[in-house]
């Protein structure tokens, strides 16, 4: 009995199998489809371009030939030397006294009127004992080669000394000028005299640089 149930069961799935399968409608059948390879149609040939002149070469100019410029000619000019500063050596620590012509004695109002009414004289200054030094020569002077002459108009009082030196005259040369008026403010005179008074006075002092002198 109960083999023949599982037959029976077995026959039953069997046939519901083969029952559903009848049920189910046929599959469709894909439509077949078909490419073909076409060959490639040839491209439109455009239209040759006309072909273009040949534009001329253009000529070169002839270029102007140009004149070879000549050389200047270099005309020699004469050049005058220029004459070297004198070279003068240091003058000694002592130098010589500067030579002087003639007195220029301008005598001055007096202080003290004398009952004569003699007129004064000059004051002197080349005296030997007064030992007036001679104006140092400036150094740059002697290099640049400097010679003047210097009139000074000095201002003596009744004692001698210098009361004012000023340049009545330049050499040419500030550094001459002021050597010259520093040596003489330092110097001594002898004083104006009036009859038999000392009196003030003005006389000019003339101070020559050479450098044959100062050598």
């Amino acid at each position: 009995m109960p083999v023949s149930a599982a037959t029976v069961l077995h026959a039953a799935l069997v046939f519901g199998v083969f029952w559903q399968a009848q049920q189910s409608p046929p599959p469709l059948a894909a439509p077949s489809m078909q490419a073909s390879i076409l060959p490639p149609s040839p491209l439109p040939m455009a239209a040759p371009e006309p072909a273009k002149p040949t534009p001329p070469k253009p000529q070169a100019r002839a270029q102007p030939v140009k004149p070879t410029p000549r050389p200047p000619v270099l005309v020699s000019q004469q050049v005058q030397p220029t004459s070297a500063p004198v070279s003068v050596a240091p003058a000694p620590p002592t130098p010589p006294a500067p030579s002087a012509p003639a007195q220029e004695a301008v005598p001055a109002r007096s202080d003290k009127a004398s009952p004569s009414g003699a007129p004064a004289s000059a004051p002197r200054f080349d005296a030997a004992y007064l030992n007036n030094p001679a104006p140092a020569y400036p150094a740059v002077s002697r290099r640049l080669g400097e010679e003047g002459r210097v009139l000074l108009a000095v201002q003596v009082d009744a004692d001698g000394a210098p009361r004012q030196v000023r340049i009545a005259r330049s050499s040419g040369y500030p550094r001459l000028d002021a050597a010259a008026q520093a040596a003489v403010e330092k110097w001594r005179f002898v004083p104006a005299r009036q009859g038999e008074h000392s009196v003030a006075a003005s006389v000019n002092v003339p101070i020559h640089f050479r450098l044959d002198d100062a050598a």
